[in-house]
């Protein structure tokens, strides 16, 4: 078991690996190690490399889906050819993980935005990218006899988890924020921007108003989310750091998409927009508010956001900025892993009894 479980996890992360090389092709070395590293850093991507190796194969199709559907508006020739493609890697990322349903409606999105083709012609093209998945879906519905297996259904479908969105969002308030501070000047200085932001904002962080959000329940924990929310502590059983920080990544998020829809790639952001905020909405289906079920579509959309901003500007002093501000989320990674994953693993192997076994180290 162990042997297969360590062939599968290097098999995903070569795959992975792979894909981020050919989306990131276009960018320059240091942000495109930059952006691996806050991908591969990750303490889920870890854990799924020594546990869970489905988490690290979604991410590398959902990645590989989204760099494809970006492109699909803009293309002529082969915009069947990719269709095919998307409906395929999006029913194997859907059949593996069905929590990337979120890639369906993104498809979705991508199709309605081919204006180069007939109305008949999008909607077949749509078709094409979401009935395999929806098939996929309905099979293994029909099979467990409902959204999840039985074995899991206590712990990811018995009830919605309303943290779920502010724990999303508050893990894109340390990605999308520096990409917001890298492109300041290009910030459009519109109501639009400002009101969209602020009712953004107000709706990624409200969860945590209406319902209490501290870390005492056993359904919120695990990553280094709740244990900030834990150091920080609560008033009236709210915690006012998630709260900011769901409001600020909500905010940051909004203003991002805003940055790429003035600028010519009105598409993408339609495109990541649905991706970003309908990954989360999804992962509320989940009974536990874990970081990772936000974290591994943010991951997804990390590259494609990234390479669409570098795009922006050519200019050498913007480029530059948008280098220095992809360190933070590396570095955040960086020492996440270390201390949630890599650092009690090794204690572990070199002294079993000094520490208790990490969660994953029974299931290898």
């Amino acid at each position: 078991m162990a042997a297969t479980q360590l062939v599968m996890g290097i098999f995903c992360w070569a795959l992975l690996a792979g894909v981020l090389v050919i989306i990131l092709r276009s960018i320059e070395p240091l942000p495109r190690i930059l952006v691996m590293t806050a991908v591969f850093a990750s303490p889920y991507v870890l854990q799924s490399t020594l546990w869970m190796t489905t988490d690290t194969l979604t991410l590398a199709l959902s990645t590989l889906a989204l760099s494809l559907l970006v492109q699909l508006p803009q293309q002529s020739d082969r915009i069947w050819l990719i269709a095919c493609a998307c409906g395929a890697i999006i029913a194997a990322a859907c059949t593996v993980r069905q929590t990337a349903v979120w890639l369906i409606a993104a498809a979705g999105v991508a199709a309605a935005l081919s204006i180069q083709l007939p109305p008949l012609r999008r909607a077949a093209m749509a078709a094409i990218m979401v009935l395999p998945a929806c098939g996929s879906l309905l099979s293994l519905m029909a099979i467990w006899g409902g959204s999840t297996p039985p074995s899991a259904r206590e712990a990811n479908a018995s009830r919605i988890e309303p943290l779920g969105l502010p724990i999303g969002f508050f893990l894109w308030a340390f990605f999308a924020t520096p990409l917001v501070l890298a492109a300041w000047q290009r910030i459009p200085k519109d109501r639009l921007t400002i009101i969209g932001a602020i009712v953004s904002g107000i709706f990624c962080s409200s969860p945590a108003v209406f319902w209490t959000s501290t870390y005492e329940f056993p359904n919120r924990m695990g990553g280094w989310p709740w244990r900030i929310i834990a150091a920080t502590g609560g008033v009236i059983d709210r915690s006012p750091i998630l709260v900011l920080m769901a409001f600020g990544g909500g905010a940051s998020v909004f203003v991002v998409l805003r940055i790429l829809a003035v600028n010519t790639l009105v598409q993408h952001a339609w495109i990541l927009g649905a991706a970003i905020y309908l990954s989360i909405i999804v992962s509320t289906a989940s009974s536990y508010a874990l970081p990772k079920y936000r974290e591994i579509p943010l991951l997804a959309c990390l590259p494609v956001l990234v390479v669409a901003m570098y795009a922006l500007d050519s200019s050498r002093s913007s480029r530059r900025r948008l280098n220095r501000t992809l360190i933070l989320p590396a570095a955040l990674q960086v020492i996440a892993g270390l201390s949630i994953v890599v650092l009690p693993f090794v204690q572990y192997l070199v002294d079993p009894s000094s520490v208790p076994a990490p969660e994953w180290v029974g299931k290898m």
